[in-house]
């Protein structure tokens, strides 16, 4: 057999390293190239998303211990490689910490917030963007910006935004941006939510403004 093969898709002449396997071909290898296979994958699966979602949750619920046991030997087989990737993980999100702390020293502004705080305020949320509402990969960002006097790292005043929003807001004050965007009702339930977890966090956030300005903090009562 010849070492290369012509794509019926983009009509180019590739090495067979450039083919997936299949046994079932006569030749051993897929008609179409790796790069042409992925992108009619791509294709069909943008078309198809919620009908391949449904037969995925269909499945599973159906054949729920094999998934179970599938998902068991995975993980056994390939240990290595899920705690690298893991560890990749918590060092984007030390760097990600690491760069928030820097910001908030550079602008002087009050930095008390964990990892712990970013998962609690994303769920408040419903693992949504804060503005738009939209499920999509999640930013950290200042509700009252780095700029304000106001506009410390603290629960309450960090919100989950996705790329576009954050991009879109940058510095510019909430209340105006996001009843100009998305309308008063949404600016009244973040404002709803935010003063939530600013209760929740309240003595704690005290303290560390008083500690923060050097000062201890007064005693009533």
């Amino acid at each position: 057999m010849d070492d290369r093969r012509v794509c019926p898709s983009c009509k180019s002449e590739l090495a067979l390293s450039e083919f997936y396997k299949e046994k079932t071909n006569r030749f051993g290898i897929r008609a179409y190239c790796k790069k042409c296979t992925k992108e009619k994958f791509h294709k069909y699966y943008e078309l198809n998303k919620e009908k391949i979602y449904k037969k995925t949750r269909e499945y599973i619920a159906s054949h729920l211990s094999q998934h179970k046991a599938s998902q068991l030997r995975y993980r056994e087989l390939n240990r290595d490689r899920i705690n690298k990737k893991s560890s990749e993980k918590r060092i984007g999100t030390d760097r990600s910490k690491e760069k928030l702390a820097r910001r908030s020293r550079e602008n002087k502004r009050l930095f008390l917030f964990t990892e712990q705080d970013w998962k609690d305020v994303v769920l408040e949320f419903g693992g949504r963007c804060a503005y738009c509402c939209k499920k999509a990969k999640l930013t950290k960002d200042h509700y009252i910006p780095l700029s304000h006097p106001s506009g410390d790292t603290i629960p309450g005043n960090i919100v989950p935004a996705c790329l576009s929003c954050n991009s879109s807001k940058i510095d510019k004050s909430p209340m105006y941006w996001v009843e100009e965007k998305f309308g008063v009702d949404r600016l009244d339930e973040i404002q709803e939510i935010l003063t939530r977890v600013r209760n929740k966090h309240y003595d704690r956030v005290i303290d560390a403004q008083f500690n923060h300005l050097g000062i201890e903090r007064p005693i009533f009562g």
